[in-house]
Formats: C-alpha cells, sequence, structure tokens
C-alpha cells in the first residue's frame, strides 16, 4: 500500500511546481552530492515508520530523475520489496532551487 496525501502549497508557491506521480524506482538516480548518508540502521527505521503510517513525503526529483531529497526513503522503499515510490518532480523549476 503506498499511502501519502497531497502538500499544500506554502505563501511562496514552492509547492506549486510539479505534480505527485508514482515513479519505479530503478529510473531515478542518487544525487552524488547529497551530503546527508543513512546508515542502514537509519534505513530500518524509516523503513517501519513507512509501514507504520504510509509514504507521506514524496521524494522530490528533477526534471531528469535525479533525487534531490528523499534519498533514504527511497532506500526504504527498496529494502521494503517496493518498485515505485511517491515522487514530486520538476521541483527544480521552483525559486526555491533557482535563487542564487
Amino acid at each position: 500500500m503506498i499511502g501519502f496525501r497531497k502538500p499544500l502549497p506554502n505563501e511562496e508557491g514552492y509547492l506549486q511546481s510539479g505534480s505527485i506521480d508514482i515513479t519505479k524506482i530503478g529510473v531515478l538516480r542518487p544525487n552524488s552530492g547529497n551530503a546527508r548518508t543513512n546508515s542502514i540502521k537509519q534505513i530500518r527505521q524509516i523503513a517501519a515508520s513507512i509501514e507504520k503510517f504510509g509514504f507521506n513525503n514524496p521524494a522530490l526529483i528533477s526534471d531528469d530523475n535525479e533525487i534531490i531529497a528523499g534519498h533514504g526513503r527511497v532506500e526504504a522503499a527498496k529494502l521494503l520489496g517496493w518498485k515505485s515510490v511517491p515522487t514530486r518532480s520538476g521541483v527544480r523549476n521552483s525559486p526555491r532551487f533557482t535563487q542564487p
């Protein structure tokens, strides 16, 4: 079961760009510049949370399927045997990612 809810846009409209989709994990690419790493213990904890509460926060991906945020959630979904995950695409075009 994939349970998630659409987030509401904030005042700046950051969440208005892109849409929530279900994307196959195999097409997602981790961001090589991702500063955060997750231990296997953390991945297991995220997986337990997903099992209990659902995948409530979609992974953020670029238009070319690079993971911007949600690396741990995607890894946890893999651990659970999921083939696809909720994603929000097109976020690189939002002001939050294009400001100098």
